[in-house]
């Protein structure tokens, strides 16, 4: 019955994760052997670009969100949905479409450089965003009165 269904979802959920982790594995492991073959200042100035990018995006949604009127917990939703790219299908996407191109570390480096970038700001903004998500529209926390 429901319990089968339900063991079999997660097993094919952690199927699924663990061939996801394996092709990411796989692109980094040939992405980094190859050699990136990409002086450092322009890695670092790609960096700059997608670090201003990303904290643009973030500030954008953050301001749209609350234009639309959603509540601060939606608004705190929206700014870590509303810029999250995924290395697990960016990857792979990447070197399918590009297998064989000598210049595919360039179309891998943004992918390999945002991921980590995104997670890093993200975990910097959790204590500001919870405190914000903890308010109601008034300032008052959530459920103090």
């Amino acid at each position: 019955g429901a319990l089968g269904s339900k063991a079999t979802t997660r097993g094919l959920k952690r199927t699924s994760d663990v061939i996801i982790l394996a092709i990411v594995y796989t692109t980094f492991c040939n992405t980094f052997s190859s050699g990136f073959g990409v002086p450092a200042g322009e890695v670092a100035a790609l960096a700059l670009v997608l670090g201003v990018l990303l904290v643009a995006y973030k500030t954008a949604i953050f301001v749209a969100a609350r234009a639309a009127g959603l509540s601060n917990i939606d608004t705190v939703a929206a700014v870590f949905v509303g810029s999250q790219k995924t290395l697990a299908f960016g990857l792979p996407l990447i070197k399918a479409l590009f297998e064989g191109n000598p210049d595919l570390v360039w179309f891998c480096l943004p992918v390999l450089i945002y991921h980590p970038m995104q997670t890093a700001v993200g975990s910097a903004l959790v204590p500001r965003l919870r405190e914000f998500a903890e308010k109601d529209g008034d300032g008052d926390e959530v459920g103090s009165r």
